[in-house]
């Protein structure tokens, strides 16, 4: 479901889009395993306008308020996009495809946010947590036993090697000025240790679906947004041409796409 339905020249209202997908395995041109999204008949629906089944399927709203469950080229029609003559062959997949791509962004872009909201309960939830869990038993020794002339020591907590800190003495200076940096040094490794390894087990405390909570990369959501905007550029000046029509060639597509018309 779209928070915000895509509303087309006709007024009708594209409410929800879903591909019927599972995930197949296959070996690549170098012979690494992958994974990719096939269309799942499976899981194919009867479009309730031209009776074919379908993993590409669209829930459309008209102006009366009667919604409509169906295939692509229905869910053109409906929205103004078609009309039956023999021109703009081209315009017209290349329209079907900007709404198809439009369409998903928009399911990936729910999806972000929605994974982002849980990423910032779940680190709301560690930073009150993390308030009970007793400091750790930190030690110092020598970052790098086996070089017998390194002198970068490393800060780790007793028992447990996944949280460390790396840092080095002060080496210029007088006497006092040495001690005072590398206290000071000492002091931010023990630090950073400590945080991380309070963090750590305070997630450990949180329920399951915190725990699995994963930061949505880094500018995707913005990426997400750009592409949108463009698709949205595209299906505007797609508003502008002539009308685009149903021909033939469309329908062997769609045959191909979406299957069988149902007995």
């Amino acid at each position: 479901m779209f928070a915000k339905p895509l509303a087309g020249p006709s007024g009708a209202q594209l409410l929800s889009y879903r591909w019927a997908y599972q995930f197949e395995e296959y070996v690549d041109k170098r012979g690494e395993d992958r994974v990719r999204r096939v269309s799942d008949w499976g899981e194919a629906e009867q479009s309730g306008e031209s009776g074919r089944m379908v993993v590409h399927q669209f829930v459309v709203r008209e102006d009366d308020g009667k919604t409509s469950f169906v295939s692509l080229e229905g869910a053109l029609r409906i929205m103004g996009y078609l009309k039956r003559d023999e021109e703009g062959a081209l315009r017209l997949r290349g329209l079907a495809s900007t709404l198809k791509t439009r369409a998903k962004l928009a399911i990936q872009l729910e999806s972000a946010k929605a994974q982002s909201c849980l990423w910032q309960e779940r680190f709301q939830a560690i930073t009150l947590l993390v308030k009970d869990v007793p400091e750790p038993d930190i030690r110092i020794r020598q970052a790098f036993p086996a070089s017998p002339n390194s002198t970068a020591l490393m800060a780790y907590v007793e028992g447990d090697t996944g949280e460390f800190q790396v840092f080095h003495p002060a080496t210029d200076g007088d006497s006092h000025t040495r001690q005072a940096r590398e206290q000071a040094r000492e002091l931010e490794a023990r630090n950073t240790v400590s945080e991380a390894w309070k963090a750590r087990q305070a997630a450990a405390m949180l329920p399951e679906s915190l725990r699995s909570a994963v930061r949505p990369t880094y500018g995707f959501m913005d990426d997400l947004e750009k592409r949108i905007k463009r698709a949205d550029a595209r299906i505007r000046s797609a508003e502008r041409e002539a009308a685009l029509p149903r021909e033939a060639a469309w329908e062997d597509e769609e045959a191909k796409e979406d299957g069988p018309v149902a007995s």
